[in-house]
Formats: C-alpha cells, structure tokens, sequence
C-alpha cells in the first residue's frame, strides 16, 4: 500500500483494525481502593522501586524506580469476586476405570542358563 500521508486530511492511514477489540473499563465505586502500593525495599525507602498490585484484576502488576518503570498483566482478564470457584471434575478423574489384574502384571523372564547345564 502506499503510506503516505492524507492530502485532504494529513493524516497517515490506519493499520490493520484490531481483531479483538478491548472491552470498555466500568468506573470503580467511589471510595472502593483498587489498587495496594508498596514499596520494595527495607533500608532507603527513598530509592527503592516501588509496587503496584491490582485488587481488581489480580495478575496486574507495575513496578517503577525513579523515572522506570514496567506493566505486566498475567491472567484472563477476569475481575476478582471473592466468590470460591471449583472446577467440575470429569469422573474419570474422580474414579479411574478399574482395569483387570492382568494389565498391571509385569512379565520377569527367566533367568537365562548356560547350555547343557538344567536350572
């Protein structure tokens, strides 16, 4: 394609449309905190980096030191209800299926003997 810019407008056009496009955020409840700051050093608090960990989506990490600093996600993307979740097991993995004797028997070989002697 031909990147340049618009001449009626100039602007240069879109790149490729996002596949799946972001949901839109829900404003928090007012006075509900979202976010726990710490910081992660013990001796000079004034220079040690410092962590932010989300109460609302667990996995959001951002960690900063002075004018650096990194986001990192890791997760579904799904909110923390405080609700306990269990996954329905299939009942092969509550109950293994009984298998006969025979499947677990391991089979020894006699022990081998020079020729013309008997065991």
């Amino acid at each position: 394609e031909d990147w340049k810019p618009d001449e009626e407008t100039g602007k240069y056009p879109d790149l490729d449309p996002e596949p799946w496009p972001l949901r839109p955020l829900e404003e928090p409840e007012p006075g509900k905190q979202t976010w726990v700051a710490r910081a992660c050093g013990t001796q000079c608090k004034s220079l040690a980096p410092v962590a932010l960990l989300s109460l609302e989506f667990p996995g959001a990490v951002v960690a900063a030191r002075g004018t650096k600093f990194v986001c990192f996600y890791h997760g579904w993307g799904n909110r923390e209800t405080m609700l306990n979740y269990t996954p329905c097991l299939h009942p092969s993995m509550v109950m293994p299926p009984i298998r006969p004797d025979d499947a677990y028997k391991v089979f020894v070989p006699p022990p081998a003997t020079p020729e013309g002697e008997e065991a």
